[in-house]
């Protein structure tokens, strides 16, 4: 069983999770590394080691399988003023956009 560690806080940064009122604190549920293969270029085949064919849908990929959140704690829980209008892939946001780099579709 994986032990969690508590978020740091610090005196000395001007900024710390307890100073959030309204903090979500809750695990993504982002994908599992265990099956990663990273992105290499092969020279060889002409596409990258997962299969890409460029670096844009390598990149696509990557988001797609390993940053998308699961967790229905942090989808359309953001605060529509500080979140930018789209997000890591250029999807539009919204009125409820979700915490973090990617929105949720």
């Amino acid at each position: 069983m994986e032990r969690r560690r508590p978020l740091p806080e610090d005196a000395n940064e001007t900024i710390n999770i307890s100073d959030d009122a309204d903090a979500i604190i809750a695990d993504p549920g982002l994908g599992d590394l265990a099956g990663l293969v990273p992105p290499r270029w092969e020279p060889g085949n002409g596409r990258f080691a997962d299969g890409s064919a460029t670096v844009c849908e390598a990149f696509d990929t990557l988001v797609q399988d390993y940053g998308k959140p699961a967790a229905l704690q942090i989808i359309d829980q953001a605060k529509a003023g500080p979140a930018p209008d789209d997000d890591i892939l250029g999807n539009t946001r919204g009125v409820n956009p979700d915490i973090g780099a990617v929105e949720v579709r």
